[in-house]
């Protein structure tokens, strides 16, 4: 009845809960590794709120429909086995259940089916892997329905995933820093899973071709990587894309400087175009932070050209 239920979790799960519930910004971003139970402690406490928080509206939305039924009814079934008689009970709707004063809704992140979480205003909103909802309408979902809906009621906003194959998708691009910046984002490995032993991780290192793999990296490790197989240019690595070449005298040099002014980076590379190959070479970089002073950054790309007819 008190509504707390850490003692159905595992350590990691734990300090996912209570980086929740010590959040004091009103978004906060979950990046997961896959078989941790993220899906089980964010259910957890959100039947938790609801006890806690009565008359309160909570949602939980996954890409599909059956997506956020399988999520639900999987991890709230143990649930319900250990809570006082008729705490908890399903509406007649299978999208709804009553707990407590409160209830708990279903809702569907894809553009097509997304205005099934518009109404009511609601305390707290789980949205369970957004990575996999196209990037537009995830900013549609968070932007146009979910946001409204927490105005009035100073509900908080919790995204529950795995990292995106899309490289510049919302929650990456958008969600990430602002996250960051309010110090409401939580990383989590395999490595942070007690629930699996060495020989079970190195199968999965197995199976994903090794731990170099995107696969490995991006479900495993939770890291935002670049996708060969979704992006134009592939992901920068150090031993494939540099290498050393020969210093032609006479080639046409050039300097090329991106500003970031005040905000961003400024970077400056000295290259040439090889003829031969059909390719442009750049022979040096230099990089600056933010709102560094353009004396400076004249000064380093001087010594940069240095020795370069």
């Amino acid at each position: 009845l008190l509504g707390d239920l850490r003692y159905t979790l595992h350590d990691t799960q734990i300090k996912i809960w209570e980086s929740l519930e010590n959040q004091t910004a009103q978004e906060a971003l979950i990046l997961s590794a896959r078989q941790l139970g993220k899906s089980y402690v964010a259910c957890a406490y959100a039947i938790s709120f609801c006890i806690r928080n009565p008359n309160s509206i909570v949602r939980i939305a996954a890409p599909t429909l059956k997506q956020a039924q399988d999520i639900v009814n999987d991890n709230l079934e143990p649930i319900i086995k250990d809570a006082p008689t008729a705490l908890i009970h399903r509406l007649k709707s299978s999208y709804r259940w009553i707990i407590g004063s409160s209830e708990l809704r279903l809702g569907v992140l894809e553009r097509a089916h997304v205005d099934s979480l518009r109404g009511g205003n609601a305390k707290l909103i789980i949205c369970e892997e957004g990575g996999f909802v196209r990037s537009d309408d995830y900013k549609y979902a968070v932007e146009s329905v979910i946001g409204p809906q927490l105005l009035r009621s100073g509900g908080r906003l919790v995204h529950v995933t795995s990292p995106s194959r899309e490289p510049d998708h919302y929650i990456h691009s958008e969600t990430l820093p602002k996250c960051e910046l309010n110090h409401s984002i939580h990383r989590y490995s395999v490595y942070d899973n007690p629930q699996l032993s060495d020989e079970q991780i190195n199968k999965a290192i197995e199976l994903c071709g090794g731990t170099d793999t995107i696969a490995w990296r991006r479900e495993y490790l939770a890291e935002i990587v670049r996708d060969d197989q979704v992006v134009c240019i592939p992901e920068f690595n150090f031993n494939s894309h540099v290498s050393d070449f020969p210093y032609f005298e006479y080639a046409n040099f050039l300097t090329t400087i991106d500003a970031g002014g005040v905000r961003d980076k400024t970077v400056a590379l000295l290259l040439s175009y090889d003829l031969r190959d059909s390719i442009i070479r750049i022979h040096s970089e230099r990089v600056f932070s933010a709102n560094t002073s353009s004396d400076i950054i004249i000064e380093s790309v001087r010594n940069m050209e240095d020795g370069i007819n």
